[in-house]
């Protein structure tokens, strides 16, 4: 409804706040509920990757982004105001999967910002437990995920 409606605006100086909080809802819902049934055999979060019964891809972002990408190119801004994943994916997969929203995101004009600088979806102090961290001012930064972000 919202992207029809934003569509058809004649204001090209239209800017639309989206929260896509596309962190792996899927995998997401599913691993905290199994996390909690049984936590010993939680299924490996992959991407790109063969996920349940879905091929887990940059491709499926860029379906998932289509809408809000239609928009930018009518001259409407979009800010994605949430951005981050579940301090319980294996980094790697995280920094694989954001790094291809980030670039999507950018290819796009998207403006972003990380849920949050310090906490688990943050920076710094984020809890995952297979991260290499930096000491910062007494915090644990996460150096990986602050180059990545810095490239865009």
């Amino acid at each position: 409804w919202l992207a029809e409606r934003l569509t058809t605006m004649d204001d090209w100086y239209t800017i639309l706040l989206i929260i896509i909080f596309f962190v792996f809802p899927l995998i997401q819902q599913v691993l905290e509920k199994m996390s909690k049934k049984d936590p010993e055999n939680l299924p490996e979060p992959k991407w790109p990757g063969q996920v349940g019964d879905r091929y887990l891809s940059r491709a499926l972002l860029e379906e998932y982004y289509k809408p809000w990408i239609d928009l930018v190119q009518q001259g409407v801004g979009v800010h994605c105001g949430e951005c981050g994943c579940w301090n319980k994916t294996p980094h790697h997969v995280f920094l694989a999967w954001f790094t291809d929203v980030l670039d999507i995101l950018h290819q796009n004009k998207f403006g972003f910002a990380l849920w949050e600088f310090k906490g688990s979806f943050g920076i710094l102090d984020s809890g995952r437990t297979d991260v290499a961290y930096e000491d910062w001012h007494g915090h644990k930064l996460d150096r990986k995920l602050l180059s990545l972000l810095q490239k865009y």
